[in-house]
């Protein structure tokens, strides 16, 4: 598996050989022109993956096996900023079981 242009757009896809990391950079530094995101990294691909994931939620053991990260608690440390705050909504549902709002 590994990065491919379709359409334009990056897609993952079965490659017919590896190539070789200049064909990759000549290739993202074509498509990070061509979109306007120039300076772009193909790192920030990576950190975009897991803040997105993670602020919709999905579980930090999922996110650390794709990233290849040794233990959850790595990527936790790497990306808990980017994860939805709980406390608000925690307050909230103990407090309206007590008869209190929360403030």
């Amino acid at each position: 598996m590994g990065i491919r242009s379709v359409d334009g757009l990056p897609g993952v896809a079965e490659l017919d050989a590896i190539k070789p990391y200049s064909s990759f950079i000549n290739e993202w530094h074509r498509f990070i022109e061509s979109t306007g995101f120039e300076g772009t990294r193909p790192y920030a691909l990576r950190h975009t993956f897991a803040t997105l994931n993670l602020a919709y939620g999905e579980n930090i053991k999922t996110i650390s096996v794709i990233l290849g990260h040794a233990t959850p608690s790595y990527t936790l440390d790497l990306y808990v900023g980017y994860m939805p705050s709980t406390s608000a909504e925690l307050s909230n549902r103990y407090m309206g079981r007590v008869g209190m709002d929360a403030a």
